[in-house]
């Protein structure tokens, strides 16, 4: 038999198991390409989901929130017309809490036009007797017209902890809260800095301007009467509620965006000389 010999400069074929080999490798590289590819989508996705998420749970925290307060409001309306006790709900825009405290007796609430009003009176007495005389009047009829707001206490006379000042959402606060126990209030405004729901803006009748620091009050009184107050509350991002008390009714409304008054009156002659 004769034999062929292969010149050395002809191809040589590899393999048929080194030529699957590769092949087989080759299809490895470009699934991992693929799979490299769907690991990022898939990541996207659960970071797109878990911001979603994220954003709901602050949403329904401020929701939570603007129930709270709203709620607040119509226990005060109706304690007040029930046991014809003066019933005001307090607003902590620093701590960003909430309380529920009434007085007995008369209450006066005085305006801020008439304040500085007795203001300018006082600067354009000449007299010193009678700038003294008027002093001692004032702190007279302070002391008569003057109510104590206490919270509302139990049955045994204590005061209620359920009334006192609790943060918002009153469900989810309890950091803020036992800052307020242990420290009081410089603790909690010091935790309520770091509070995910904020309270932003008080408006009140009793008020020319917006209250943005300090504490404010919403008062109910024992006619059924109230102010129409708006209160702002936010997340700390974009999103805010604001909760519309009505005079006339005492019903709140939750509106979920910033809403402001265009005009808050209240022609009513109580006063509040405290």
């Amino acid at each position: 038999m004769t034999r062929l010999a292969l010149s050395p400069l002809a191809p040589r074929r590899a393999p048929r198991a080194a030529r699957s080999s590769c092949g087989r490798r080759r299809r490895r590289e470009g699934m991992t390409l693929i799979e490299i590819l769907i690991v990022i989508a898939l990541f996207a996705l659960v970071a797109t989901g878990v911001s979603m998420g994220i954003g709901a749970l602050h949403r329904t925290k401020l929701r939570s929130a603007a129930m709270d307060v709203a709620a607040a409001c119509r226990f005060a309306y109706h304690r007040a017309v029930t046991t014809g006790h003066t019933v005001r709900v307090g607003l902590d825009l620093d701590a960003h809490a909430l309380a529920i405290e009434e007085a007995d007796g008369q209450v006066m609430l005085a305006m801020d036009d008439e304040r500085d009003m007795n203001e300018e009176e006082d600067d354009a007495a000449v007299d010193p007797w009678q700038a003294a005389q008027a002093a001692l009047d004032d702190q007279m009829s302070a002391q008569l017209n003057r109510s104590t707001f206490q919270v509302i206490p139990k049955s045994n006379g204590e005061p209620n902890p359920r009334y006192n000042w609790q943060p918002l959402p009153v469900s989810d606060g309890r950091e803020v809260l036992e800052a307020m126990q242990a420290g009081g209030r410089e603790a909690a405004m010091a935790a309520g800095r770091e509070a995910e729901v904020r309270i932003t803006r008080l408006f009140t009748p009793h008020e020319r301007e917006p209250r943005e620091t300090g504490r404010g009050y919403i008062y109910f009184f024992p006619g059924g009467r109230t102010e129409h107050a708006v209160v702002q509350i936010t997340d700390g991002e974009d999103n805010v509620y604001s909760i519309e008390v009505h005079a006339l009714t005492g019903r709140a409304e939750i509106h979920a965006y910033a809403h402001e008054p265009v005009e808050l009156d209240d022609e009513s002659e109580l006063r509040d000389p405290g």
